[in-house]
């Protein structure tokens, strides 16, 4: 009897081994796989420098730390919009080791130059908390050595932090079993044109693969770059990118000495290495970076002993002969225009990274300094060359012979019908010159004719003001000058139908939410005309009511409308063009050079057709053809209910010129400017329910412009085939 018990319970335990083996199969959760995305390069970039007014970093407290960092980061542009509450955002730190070269052996733990001080850390992570009290916080990071270790050596701990994060996440421990690249905690990204040999996986199937963690790093709705202002004996510039492209990697699945191939001592630079920094970086870029500069350190990235720090011919094992004692912040959206100015302030060649203008050029961010402003202190104020490991040969700094003194003359400035012009007299070596009214960026950089420039102003209230001019060398010398002038004209009104657009720097995050700071420059735009029927009747306001507003930057236009609604009607229909003007739609329409005429079969202007599908559709060039065509390349939109039948529509729209065609291989979008007038409408389509789903039909089209009574007036509907029957927006500096 005992035998046969003690063999039901073997078979007992080894069926229900088995049967845990084959859930777990089955019940595996799946890979996410997503293909790479071609980002859209920010017409305009503002990265902040702020230094701190205490002599030495070591003097700095903990408040003076946290008010330094607030102070960059909303500089920067903030976190209004970007960050959310109950949404999950990540920390990425820099903690490379703490191995130093003072008598103790170990880097101290504050303000070292050379690791992400966690003072740092913590402040960021206290304004993160300003917009996200509910929310998941993590501090995340993937050490040379093991990263607990780190974190508990340099301050990472509860005990400094509190409640403010809930977990510090070594990258090294959250990413499967080691050498599974189907785990469900990685996410692969399909990024075929790769530049980098990729060489973890060169000649094999994930050979076009790139892979991350999921939950802490790809997933994250916000990602944060915090890495330390220091060099690199290899990359030359070790800011917010490389922090993410090799401090990021999953170990599960890259070995740091296969990943990318680093030069050895007086041997090039290796090109794979920059390479592998921009592909994994293009695959995620960081939402936001904050550069630890409170200390700094040349010869990076960690202290190297046996160098002549002090140009005496001797050698040092101090680290303090290594630090910068910078004191300063560094803070920006985009991480590439972010890491430009960290390289231009250590005095690096930053060309010679190579990967900052390959990002470039895969739109991930500027390192043309034309495109990039920066606010508060400006690279001259707070540069120093920061050496390079003796026998190295990442790149080249910057000498003296390469910062040209500039001069610039104002000669006069006038102006008349809100139009400023200003005449100078300049030297040789400028790059950008910008503009500055009341202490205030104006406008955009101008990069040539600069004799004579034009700004339009004509928000400027009439008065006395103040006119600066700075003009700029390729690496950021600078030379300032001011000019008192008067403004005669009057502030510009709008009449019903007129819109204005300011420029931003960056791209509020397409998602349906108001919430981003820069949308708080413009006001709303009302939706108070019909153009169904007589033209006259409006729905009551709880049918329907609406408004809204634009910015713009580079080449893209972005609008913003809150839509009231108490029924939607959207298409089932497999086809989504399928009587898309009948159903509830948001229409756009837009003639970049408001050349107004007809456009029912051409590109001269386009009748953008945002349905609650995702899809953006006109009619196409096809003569006699009235079915509709997907545009979805030329619109990026998302819509989202905010309660009480409140729908917030957010999107982005490319301008392209009439010579736009659908079947071309590309098309080459118009680049915005100050002062530029375009024809713009904004309509909604309201259909409150339909008797016969097979016949659907709208109950009111309202815009928020008059149509002209040349035209046939409001209800003659002509929009769609006429662009003379738009408003009129106007492009603010």
């Amino acid at each position: 009897m005992k035998k046969y018990s003690k063999r039901i319970v073997v078979l007992t335990l080894a069926l229900l081994m088995v049967l845990s083996m084959f859930t777990g199969l089955i019940g595996k959760t799946a890979q996410t796989v997503v293909e790479f995305k071609n980002p859209v390069r920010p017409g305009l970039s503002e990265v902040s420098v702020v230094q701190s007014a205490k002599a030495s970093a070591k003097l700095m407290s903990e408040t003076d730390i946290k008010n330094l960092v607030w102070d960059a980061i909303d500089k920067a542009g903030g976190f209004a919009g970007l960050v959310k509450d109950n949404t999950t955002v990540s920390l990425k730190v820099n903690l490379v080791n703490n191995v130093g070269y003072d008598p103790s052996g170990y880097l101290p733990v504050l303000a070292n130059g050379v690791t992400t001080d966690w003072r740092v850390a913590k402040a960021v992570a206290q304004k993160v908390r300003v917009y996200n009290p509910h929310g998941k916080v993590y501090i995340v990071e993937g050490s040379y050595n093991t990263t607990s270790t780190m974190f508990s050596n340099l301050g990472y701990k509860n005990s400094n932090f509190g409640n403010l994060i809930d977990g510090f996440i070594g990258l090294e421990n959250v990413n499967g079993d080691y050498g599974d690249t189907s785990a469900p905690e990685l996410v692969r990204v399909h990024y075929p044109n790769h530049l980098s040999n990729n060489n973890t996986f060169v000649g094999t199937a994930d050979e076009d693969y790139f892979f991350f963690n999921k939950e802490y790093y790809y997933d994250a709705d916000t990602l944060i770059s915090i890495p330390v202002l220091k060099n690199h004996w290899d990359a030359l510039v070790t800011g917010g990118i490389k922090n993410m492209s090799i401090g990021g990697t999953p170990k599960s699945i890259y070995n740091r000495g296969e990943m990318a191939t680093h030069t050895s001592k007086g041997q090039q630079p290796a090109m794979d290495l920059r390479k592998w920094i921009h592909d994994y970086y293009a695959c995620r870029p960081a939402d936001f970076v904050v550069i630890d500069g409170l200390q700094g350190s040349q010869y990076g990235p960690t202290p190297m002993s046996g160098l002549d720090p002090n140009g005496n011919g001797k050698s040092s094992d101090k680290w303090a002969d290594y630090t910068m004692n910078m004191r300063t912040i560094i803070a920006g959206r985009d991480g590439v225009a972010t890491d430009t100015i960290e390289g231009l302030i250590t005095n690096a060649k930053v060309e010679d990274t190579y990967y900052l203008k390959w990002l470039q050029d895969s739109g991930v961010g500027n390192t043309d300094i034309s495109r990039i402003r920066v606010i508060g202190k400006q690279v001259d104020q707070v540069r120093k060359t920061f050496r390079i490991g003796l026998g190295y040969n990442p790149g080249r700094l910057i000498k003296t012979s390469d910062l040209p003194k500039l001069k610039v003359v104002v000669k006069k400035v006038t102006e008349a019908s809100n139009i400023l012009k200003v005449s100078l007299s300049t030297s040789s070596g400028i790059k950008k010159i910008e503009l500055m009214i009341d202490g205030k960026p104006y406008g955009l950089p101008f990069t040539k004719s600069f004799s004579a420039l034009s700004l339009p102003v004509p928000k400027l209230a009439p008065g006395k003001h103040t006119l600066t001019v700075s003009a700029y060398s390729t690496y950021l010398a600078r030379f300032a000058t001011t000019y008192k002038f008067t403004k005669k004209t009057a502030i510009r009104k709008l009449t019903y139908g007129q819109y204005e657009a300011p420029l931003i720097a960056g791209a509020p995050k397409i998602d349906g939410n108001a919430s981003d700071k820069v949308w708080s420059k413009v006001g709303y735009s009302l939706m108070s005309t019909n153009w169904m029927n007589d033209g006259s009747a409006l729905p009551s306001a709880t049918d329907f009511s609406g408004k809204f507003k634009f910015l713009w930057s580079g080449t893209k236009l972005y609008f913003l409308a809150e839509i009231t609604d108490d029924v939607l009607m959207q298409s089932t229909n497999v086809d989504p063009a399928w009587q898309y003007p009948s159903f509830d739609v948001l229409e756009l329409f837009v003639d970049e050079n408001k050349s107004g005429g007809e456009h029912t079969f051409n590109n001269n202007a386009f009748a953008y057709h945002l349905a609650l599908s995702g899809h953006a559709m006109d009619i196409g060039t096809v003569v006699g053809n009235y079915n509709g065509v997907i545009y979805d390349n030329n619109v990026t939109y998302t819509w989202k209910s905010i309660g009480s039948n409140k729908y917030i529509w957010e999107g982005a729209v490319t301008m392209y010129p009439a010579t736009f065609s659908l079947s071309a291989a590309t098309n080459t979008p118009v680049t915005l400017t100050p002062g530029k007038v375009m024809g713009v409408s904004v309509a909604y389509c309201d259909n409150d329910g339909d008797t016969n789903p097979a016949s659907p039909s709208r109950d009111s089209f309202i815009a928020g412009n008059n149509i002209p009574s040349s035209l046939g007036g409001n209800s003659s509907n002509k929009a769609w085939q006429n662009a003379d029957a738009f408003g009129t927006l106007f492009l603010l500096p």
